[in-house]
């Protein structure tokens, strides 16, 4: 019990203590700049869109272990800043009518051109079975700490 009460202390309750310091600091302004950056993203999620999306080459809809494959993405990000776009290919399965998302793998971002993003990804299954890939798109911001708190996702 005392080992289970210091786990929630550590894993739970100190990050959110020191989580509302931060917000709560200066008069709260790092939530009245989080507040006005959501409103702006809001307004400008709708511009970026897909300019080009190079999928998996795959041989009869199937990868193997052991082989490399490359995606490739080209975004146009609208007006929204290439730090706040994050882009990865989501690995998962279905089972008993429930998707479980099993590996999450970032692209990286290899140029900036002309307003377009090019992002890359090298993947090399790992696990043998049958799994459904996704490419998802989504808003990150480093004093926002959980993706659910961003309601910004676009899945290709």
């Amino acid at each position: 019990t005392h080992r289970m009460l210091n786990d929630y202390k550590e894993r739970l309750y100190e990050p959110l203590i020191t989580r509302g310091r931060e917000i709560t600091k200066d008069r709260f302004a790092l939530a009245r700049k989080l507040i006005s950056w959501k409103k702006d993203i809001i307004r400008k999620w709708d511009q970026i869109y897909v300019v080009e999306h190079e999928k998996i080459k795959m041989t009869d809809d199937r990868i193997f272990t052991g082989h490399q494959y490359q995606r490739r993405l080209v975004l146009n990000p609208g007006e929204i800043s290439v730090e706040y776009i994050g882009v990865e290919l989501v690995v998962g399965e279905s089972r008993d009518d429930r998707f479980q998302i099993l590996e999450q793998i970032p692209y990286n971002l290899i140029s900036e051109d002309d307003g377009l993003l090019t992002y890359e990804l090298q993947y090399e299954p790992v696990m043998p079975g049958i799994f459904e890939l996704s490419t998802r798109i989504f808003i990150r911001n480093d004093h926002v700490p959980y993706r659910s708190d961003l309601p910004f996702v676009r899945w290709i």
